[in-house]
C-alpha cells in the first residue's frame, strides 16, 4: 500500500495513485447510480434493483477503504495549517458522505428484504430519491475536496 499512496496519480495533479483511483471509482459509481435511476424511470425495476444494489456494495467498499480509514492520518494531522474553507468543504463532504452511505445501505438492505419485509415501491420512492440526492451532493463535494487538495492548495494536506 505504501507504493500506491506515495506514487503519483494518473490524472495529472499532485494526487496519489489511490486518490486518483478513488475519484474515478466515485464518478463511475455516480454514473451507475444514475443509470439505475433511469432504469427505474423506464419501469425496469428488476434491473434497477440489481444495478443499485451492486453500486451500493462497490461504493461502500470504496468509501471504507479509500476514504474512512485514511482520513484519520491524512486530514486530522495535516502537514501545514489549512484554510478554514477547506475544512468546511471537507466536513460537509464527510457528513453528506456518511449520511448518504448509511442511508443507501439501509435502503438497499430494506429493498432486498434483508432487514425488513420487501417494501412497497411507492412508499420507498421518496426515500430512494432522497438517498440519490444526498449521494450526488456527497460526490460533488468529494470532487471539490479533490480539486482543493491537489489543485488549489499550495501542497497536498497530507
Amino acid at each position: 500500500m505504501w507504493w500506491l499512496e506515495n506514487n503519483t496519480g494518473f490524472l495529472g495533479t499532485r494526487a496519489s495513485f489511490v486518490s486518483d483511483v478513488t475519484l474515478v471509482l466515485m464518478l463511475l459509481s455516480m454514473a451507475v447510480f444514475t443509470w439505475g435511476w433511469l432504469l427505474a424511470r423506464r419501469g425496469d425495476l428488476a434491473w434497477h434493483g440489481m444495478v443499485q444494489s451492486a453500486s451500493v456494495v462497490i461504493n461502500t467498499i470504496t468509501i471504507c477503504f479509500s476514504m474512512l480509514l485514511p482520513f484519520v492520518h491524512r486530514f486530522t494531522e495535516p502537514r501545514y495549517p489549512l484554510p478554514i474553507w477547506f475544512y468546511i468543504v471537507l466536513i460537509a463532504h464527510g457528513v453528506a458522505g456518511v449520511v448518504g452511505m448509511v442511508f443507501g445501505v439501509w435502503l438497499m438492505l430494506s429493498a432486498n428484504g434483508i432487514i425488513f419485509p420487501p417494501p412497497d415501491y411507492e412508499r420507498y420512492r421518496p426515500l430512494m430519491r432522497s438517498a440519490y440526492g444526498i449521494y450526488l451532493l456527497a460526490t460533488l463535494l468529494g470532487v471539490a475536496v479533490y480539486v482543493a487538495s491537489y489543485m488549489l492548495l499550495p501542497q497536498p494536506p497530507h
